[in-house]
């Protein structure tokens, strides 16, 4: 807001405690508002799963938005952010998983 986005255009959810239900909570209230597109902001260890999580959910109630985001360069580089290792493969597939319908994956 301070770089003037108006602020009935930030919408901030403090309800959720996890990445599944900022995207279910967040998901219903985009809904709510008639919501077009998005832009995510995060950290970049955490941008796939977000995006991946919050597409899925919008999708879940019917929308299907475009998204943008913004990220915080968590990492040493750029590259080293490009990076996906096999655990935040499955991250991101439990999330998405759960944000699908299917609570449960055995072995995971």
């Amino acid at each position: 807001m301070e770089k003037g986005i108006s602020p009935e255009k930030v919408h901030m959810d403090d309800q959720a405690k996890d990445t599944f239900e900022n995207a279910t909570y967040s998901s219903m209230r985009l809904k709510e508002i008639g919501a077009e597109n998005v832009t995510l902001i995060t950290s970049a260890s955490h941008i796939r799963r977000g995006l991946s999580v919050f597409k899925e959910a919008t999708l879940n109630e019917g929308m299907d938005l475009e998204f943008t985001n913004l990220v915080y360069l968590d990492y040493d580089s750029v590259e080293e952010a490009q990076k996906v290792s096999q655990s935040e493969h499955l991250v991101v597939y439990r999330d998405l998983m759960r944000t699908s319908g299917i609570w449960a994956y055995p072995g995971i």
